[in-house]
């Protein structure tokens, strides 16, 4: 029920702890979003400075790779063309929640306004954090390689769902071949990697046998990034659902980001959000990430009894938004990325 009706002052009622309450309000594990939020220096640098409205395109460019011209002799009076640069235009996806409050709505409820409000406030977040992790990893599948080097050793290439198949037998060396493959197209450096349920538990697995192990499988996980296997529990249920034995993705460090931006008005601030026009200003995500949120807030003279509050009341709406691009290194042959899906068979 909504308005929080269900804990109007009607009889004796204590409120749960905190801790209590947690897993009411339990959050999806993310440590993708804060990955791709580290890496968006990499991409390009103060874009608040660079973007001052929704209307105005932003561009990145980068060096294009040189073809072999294949020589096989000197000539006394060599020609040659200068390199090429790319374009790459940032897509902007707009994040937004909102929740509604009367001011008075604590007045006959075990929970005060000032609680209610902050609550509010803390869940469109945390909302707007789960929806904006969801759909990185639903980029990154959307974006994964459909262009490899040919003959590859260890796992098979499969060109109609554009990921790499190991085989049965060649589950507990996953992460090895893997990291091989990228190996094979030119990728040495360290790796990030986000699995689905199955391969995280796999990784576990992997990495934790311990030296004094008859089979100690932890040497695989040398190539990947210090932070870790990034577990999604999207990945593999609502996103690249193809292997029942397990899917991952993986990519060179540093070589995809997401870009948050939000309006030059919110930034300044302006206004007042308890007024009938509103206001504009801005917070900071409450769990340390570096993002900040546009807030858009008004206010209007309101019969709130229905809604918790009273009859003369005034009902404050709140709209939290932020705008987010997100791209990966980009490459000048078509359909190929440094994005890599690897799925695993079963037998």
């Amino acid at each position: 029920m909504a308005n929080f009706v269900s804990s109007n002052l009607l009889a004796y009622q204590a409120k749960n702890t905190p801790d209590f309450n947690k897993a009411e309000v339990r959050e999806l594990q993310n440590p993708i979003l804060r990955q791709a939020s580290t890496y968006a220096p990499f991409l390009v640098g103060d874009v608040q400075a660079i973007k001052e409205s929704d209307k105005r395109a932003v561009y990145t460019y980068y060096k294009k790779r040189r073809t072999a011209t294949n020589g096989t002799a000197r000539s006394y009076a060599p020609t040659g063309t200068n390199s090429d640069s790319g374009q790459v235009t940032l897509s902007w996806v707009t994040f937004s929640e909102t929740f509604g409050i009367p001011l008075q709505s604590g007045a006959d409820n075990v929970f005060a306004q000032e609680e209610q409000f902050a609550h509010n406030m803390k869940e469109v977040q945390r909302i707007l954090r789960e929806r904006i992790g969801t759909y990185i990893v639903q980029q990154l599948h959307s974006l994964r390689t459909q262009v490899v080097g040919a003959n590859p050793k260890l796992m098979t290439w499969n060109a109609t769902n554009y990921a790499f198949e190991n085989d049965a037998s060649q589950i507990d060396l996953f992460y090895e071949n893997a990291q091989s493959i990228m190996k094979q197209n030119k990728y040495y450096n360290k790796f990030d990697v986000i699995v689905d349920p199955i391969l995280s538990k796999r990784a576990n697995f992997d990495m934790y046998q311990s030296t004094g192990n008859a089979q100690n499988l932890a040497f695989q996980f040398q190539s990947f990034n210090p932070k870790g296997i990034m577990f999604h529990s999207t990945l593999g249920n609502e996103v690249a659902t193809a292997y029942s034995g397990g899917t991952a993705i993986v990519l060179p460090e540093a070589s995809f980001a997401m870009i948050p931006w939000i309006p030059m008005i919110n930034r300044k601030g302006q206004g007042d959000f308890e007024s009938f026009n509103g206001g504009f200003g801005t917070i900071a995500d409450d769990s340390g990430l570096p993002l900040t949120y546009a807030v858009r807030g008004w206010a209007q003279k309101q019969d709130a009894s229905a809604l918790g509050g009273t009859v003369q009341d005034i009902h404050v709406d709140m709209e939290l938004s932020v705008d987010i691009a997100f791209n990966a290194a980009p490459m000048s042959t078509s359909g190929e990325t440094p994005i890599y899906e690897f799925g695993q068979l079963q037998s």
